[in-house]
């Protein structure tokens, strides 16, 4: 009897692990904890892999600023063809701080806007391509850059492969991954992952729209111009390129002379911010990147608010209908926006504000285009 019952035993154990082990609960246990980890495993992943490629015309002097991935070991990089066109000097900055004064154009799709060029570098961390196609609706990444951002991961969702004749503007004869993911002003070369961190595409400026959607050339179609048998020519030394100095802090007279409509005028970067539960910052970020307008100004939302032109902080005002919204410069700390709506819920409240803040954009970019229009 004992040894029936310790069998018995075992098995209920055995048969009760299993049971928790294939339940959805666990199942849905697990698969949060994967998407949690998801980012901090395509930073890992790719970020090593992408570089900073900075041109010149001989003058000495910046001239332009983009990203590039490294395909094979040797220094081979894929960026895109109008960043180093016409360029005299070509500067490549790892992610590890090395930086490259002497780089080589080995080929280049005119048509595609995309290069391979070259630094004299071994051993190199080499982005993982995935040239699969990618199923509709699943979760993409963006790693861009701007001259404030560096290396900066933006996500969305993979709409489409398209040909480019569909896309005003964009070309003929080339296919390109379209999807939602911000990116950033000034990001040619930025690279389009898989929700692995694969590379799935190189972002080239000729073809990113102004409307809710932005293209990827696939890197199927231009790995091969890594395999160039030897180098078109070789750029000159870019040891003067020098990447733009940090802005210092604002001083009292700074405040005082500060223009409010002039610095919403220019902005290009949010960031948002709550304490409440009831408005959240996910809900007021969907609002305002759901707005045709907010894509069209090439504006993007991110999440280090020391990077961020403005912060737009939403709140919901207890025991009340009430929501505000205030909209404060980073650098001065100045007030620049503040506004409520009465409504019973945050989404909608969200929907509210976004108007009223790309309204206010629209606004201020129309008096100074028709200066006339100030009353």
């Amino acid at each position: 009897m004992k040894v029936c019952f310790r069998r018995f035993s075992f098995f209920s154990i055995l048969l009760s692990a299993l049971f928790v082990f294939h339940s959805p609960i666990f199942a849905q246990s697990i698969s949060a904890s994967s998407e949690n980890l998801s980012g901090e495993k395509i930073v890992e992943k790719t970020m090593p892999s992408v570089v900073m490629v900075l041109t010149g015309k001989g003058d000495g002097l910046l001239d332009k600023q983009g990203l590039g991935v490294i395909v094979e070991k040797d220094g081979i990089i894929l960026t895109a063809y109008d960043l180093v066109k016409d360029s005299t000097q070509v500067q490549v900055r790892l992610k590890n701080g090395e930086i490259y004064d002497r780089v080589d154009l080995l080929s280049f799709d005119e048509r595609r806007n995309v290069a391979a060029i070259k630094i004299t570098a071994t051993d190199l961390p080499v982005a993982p391509i995935n040239s699969e196609e990618l199923k509709n609706g699943g979760k993409v990444f963006v790693i861009s850059n701007s001259q404030r951002l560096n290396w900066t991961i933006t996500d969305g969702l993979f709409s489409s492969l398209r040909l480019a004749d569909e896309i005003p503007n964009a070309g003929k004869g080339f296919r390109v991954l379209e999807f939602s993911a911000a990116v950033l002003s000034g990001s040619s070369g930025g690279v389009l992952t898989d929700e692995n961190g694969q590379a799935v595409g190189l972002i080239v400026s000729q073809i990113n729209s102004g409307q809710n959607l932005n293209f990827a050339i696939p890197f199927s179609s231009v790995k091969g111009l890594a395999n160039a048998p030897q180098k078109i020519m070789s750029f000159g030394d870019a040891r003067s390129l020098e990447l733009p100095q940090p802005v210092r802090p604002p001083t009292a007279i700074d405040i005082v002379n500060t223009n409010p409509e002039e610095i919403l005028r220019n902005a290009k970067i949010f960031h948002i911010t709550t304490n409440s539960v009831l408005i959240s910052e996910k809900m007021m970020e969907n609002a305002l990147m759901k707005m045709p307008e907010f894509k069209t100004r090439e504006l993007a939302i991110i999440k280090d608010y020391k990077n961020a032109d403005i912060i737009i902080n939403v709140e919901h005002q207890l025991f009340t209908w009430d929501y505000r919204l205030t909209m404060i410069d980073r650098r001065t700390k100045i007030v620049l926006v503040s506004d409520k709506v009465t409504v019973w819920d945050g989404k909608i409240a969200s929907k509210k504000f976004a108007k009223k803040i790309v309204s206010k954009l629209k606004e201020l970019k129309s008096t100074k285009e028709n200066p006339k229009n100030k009353t």
